[in-house]
């Protein structure tokens, strides 16, 4: 299955993207070599929100 974006979808979030709850912030990660062999590096990105559990719960956070 992939996204509208193109990216593959595993267990309800992107392929490759790790997602996780912090205190009122969902923060999303990847690593660029995933996706661009000449990448290295981890990249997180983060979004405050009072409803990170509900929103990383829903992309399959573990």
């Amino acid at each position: 299955m992939a996204s509208a974006d193109g990216l593959p979808l595993r267990e309800g979030r992107p392929f490759g993207v790790t997602v996780r709850a912090e205190e009122r912030r969902l923060v999303l990660g990847y690593e660029p070599a995933t996706f661009h062999a000449d990448r290295t590096g981890h990249v997180e990105v983060r979004f405050k929100t009072a409803v990170a559990p509900r929103i990383a719960a829903l992309l399959g956070a573990h």
